[in-house]
């Protein structure tokens, strides 16, 4: 919840929400020829938001009802498929690792002319894999490396805030793209137009490389590691920049 006032004599402007999630998860495993260990599954979460504001004019009698930030019956639903594979190629020497993950993602919001919100749907969907090995050099020392990639969807405050916050106005993106509106070069006052259109935001991605030795004894145990994360897509707040000045649209 959120409760804003300027100044003890300013308007005083509420506003509430609440998530509710039902979420379903399935795994399994099976052995397959003997050595493959073979563990698949899915899960599903589903998130209903409701959401309400409220501006108090001059005495707590009179009020008046305003756009939540993020429209009242979004939904947001994620769904997902994975399976992965683990098996000694040589007994007791080289173990290897890899898994798949398939995610798709769907936000919604239901009309209400009341405050311009309209019917939307936004999908997007990524495919994420792993992939990691484990070498035996010795009795006690043994040597790892794994590849592996990650992603985050747009969330639904990404899809679908719209109006004042604390980093100025905000704009859901089909917004303004319907708008015609150009990327800032920043989110700054005085950002300028950086000649690309607006478009609809796409999962950020995350590799991760990582090798590594293993040393465990009977008294003593101990790991070296290197690693490498590369963030590519990220979701970041921009100005934009409109070819006619909002009031005129």
């Amino acid at each position: 919840d959120r409760l804003e006032q300027t100044l003890p004599t300013a308007l005083r402007d509420t506003e509430n929400a609440s998530v509710t999630v039902f979420g379903y998860q399935g795994q399994s495993t099976a052995l397959v020829a003997r050595k493959h260990a073979v563990t698949f599954g899915g899960e599903i979460y589903e998130e209903f938001i409701s959401t309400s504001r409220v501006q108090f004019l001059d005495n707590p009698s009179r009020q008046v009802t305003l756009r939540p930030e993020i429209p009242d019956g979004t939904r947001y639903t994620s769904t997902s498929v994975f399976v992965q594979d683990s098996t000694d190629i040589l007994a007791g020497r080289v173990s290897l690792r890899g898994g798949l993950r398939y995610g798709h993602f769907g936000f919604s919001t239901k009309a209400q002319p009341a405050f311009n919100v309209k019917d939307e749907e936004v999908t997007s969907d990524a495919v994420t894999f792993n992939a990691g090995a484990v070498v035996a050099l010795h009795t006690n020392l043994n040597a790892t490396v794994s590849v592996n990639r990650g992603f985050r969807a747009a969330n639904a405050f990404d899809l679908g805030a719209l109006g004042v916050t604390g980093g100025g106005y905000e704009l859901s993106p089909t917004t303004a793209i319907a708008l015609g509106a150009l990327a800032g070069t920043s989110d700054g006052a005085d950002a300028v137009s950086a000649g690309v259109a607006v478009e609809a935001l796409k999962p950020e991605s995350m590799y991760a490389y990582e090798a590594g030795l293993k040393f465990r004894s009977s008294k003593l145990s101990a790991s070296l590691s290197v690693f490498d994360l590369e963030l590519h897509d990220q979701i970041l707040r921009r100005t934009v920049i409109l070819p006619v000045p909002l009031s005129q649209i």
